[in-house]
């Protein structure tokens, strides 16, 4: 009996041993499964980077079937013997009404873009910086194909003889037509060759307005080749279109109501003043600028030494970008521009919808999406307070002759370049006295 004893007493220990490993590894089972059950109640599921991703994917899928089929659209539209049934539509209907509702379709397409590009950046904080810059090609191509498209529809310009400009307002008196012809700046030294060269040219070509660009300047709702010009554009002039600045230099912009997008490239000691962008506002090549605006979205590529006085509804996105200093676009900033009826609207913007982003101030939670270090951007900083200014109230809108009457200073290319401007119903509030 003793024998058995001694037998049984080691296996009913290393028993007991085995059910308390057991017992301890249950609990820490527990504890793990406790554990993630509290941070799955805690964690935003809009913060799942497969689950944004997926609806990314989706939705960009269809906006890009959308956009190839409006191109289908527009170039059987411009045929000169289009499909037998697209044929008998258009007999049936205005050939004209068939391509504005094309040009409707593009802008649908395109604030599903903006849409869809200021939820990325609202996501940008937790998704993977790969993914975002996919992201952003992927919408890059969508708008290059609306672009195409909207050239395609655009009305062909009739050929004419036109005198040529002096050459102190060459760049200020080009027509519109010319405008459209004229060649590229080449700005890269002759000495740099190959792969550099070509990405160079291809900026450029990118910088340079786009027919359907040209097509809102021509109809006031754009600005180009401007130098020392006031321009002020009032809600009236706006019609909440979309606006386009181009090759501006030394010029005070004032636009006072609400626009659906803005686009504005090479400017040079601007200084821009404007909301309610509704849309995305894009700034491309800028140079010492200070430019203040209350847009959804703003992003600003190859733009250096300016300052950014900003409202924004998603987090500001830069790119090849040095030198730019943000600051917030304040209530009394809105307030002196006379954007009482945007307040309200503007005051919502920078409130963020969740995502890791309300009650923080986003215009300075500033995207750099040529910066993947952990550590603060070298390319933007916060502009210090005592250097901030506050924004001017804009002069009131006069005519060319109530300047003259006033003795305004207007040198004849300022003159020349500013009544081009308001061609078509804009206002202007002055030029300044630059001469030549």
């Amino acid at each position: 009996m003793a024998e058995a004893a001694f037998l049984t007493t080691p296996d009913s220990g290393a028993a007991s041993v085995l059910a308390r490993l057991a017992a301890k590894e249950e609990a820490r089972r527990a504890e793990r499964a406790q554990r993630q059950q509290e941070s799955a109640a805690l964690s935003d599921p809009r913060e799942d980077v497969d689950h944004h991703l997926s609806a990314f994917n989706k939705e960009h899928a269809a906006l890009a079937a959308r956009a190839t089929a409006a191109a289908a659209a527009a170039a059987e539209l411009a045929s000169p013997s289009p499909r037998p049934d697209l044929q008998q539509e258009q007999q049936q209907g205005d050939p004209q009404q068939h391509r504005a509702a094309l040009q409707q379709e593009l802008e649908d397409i395109l604030a599903g873009v903006a849409d869809l590009e200021q939820s990325t950046s609202a996501a940008s904080y937790y998704l993977p910086s790969y993914d975002l810059k996919q992201a952003a090609a992927a919408l890059g191509d969508v708008r290059a194909a609306i672009e195409t498209t909207r050239t395609a529809l655009a009305p062909r310009r009739k050929f004419a003889f036109s005198r040529r400009p002096a050459a102190g307002t060459a760049a200020i008196n080009t027509s519109v037509a010319e405008a459209a012809v004229s060649p590229v700046d080449q700005r890269l030294p002759l000495d740099q060759q190959g792969g550099q060269q070509q990405q160079q040219q291809q900026l450029q070509q990118q910088q340079q307005p786009s027919a359907y660009d040209l097509d809102l300047i021509a109809s006031g709702h754009g600005l180009r080749g401007l130098h020392g010009a006031i321009i002020v554009r009032n809600a009236d002039d706006l019609g909440g279109r979309e606006f386009v600045l181009f090759d501006l230099e030394g010029c005070d912009v004032f636009l006072l109501g609400e626009m659906r997008a803005l686009r504005a490239a090479r400017l040079t000691r601007c200084r821009v003043y404007a909301g309610l962008v509704r849309g995305a506002a894009f700034v491309d090549s800028a140079d010492g600028c200070t430019l203040a605006i209350a847009a959804q979205q703003v992003r600003v590529h190859h733009t250096t030494s300016c300052d950014l006085y900003l409202r924004a509804g998603s987090r500001p996105i830069i790119e090849a970008c040095a030198g730019l200093r943000f600051a917030p676009l304040t209530d009394a900033d809105l307030a002196n521009l006379r954007l009482q009826g945007a307040l309200t609207a503007a005051a919502r913007l920078g409130e963020g919808d969740g995502g890791g982003d309300a009650g923080q101030e986003l215009w300075r939670a500033v995207d750099d999406f040529g910066w993947v270090k952990a550590t603060q951007s070298p390319n933007w900083a916060v502009l210090p307070e005592g250097e901030r200014a506050a924004a001017p109230v804009p002069p009131p809108a006069r005519t060319l002759d109530e300047c003259a009457a006033d003795n305004v200073l207007i040198s004849p290319a300022a003159a020349a370049a500013v009544a081009a401007a308001v061609v078509a119903g804009g206002t202007v509030a002055a030029a300044k006295g630059a001469h030549e």
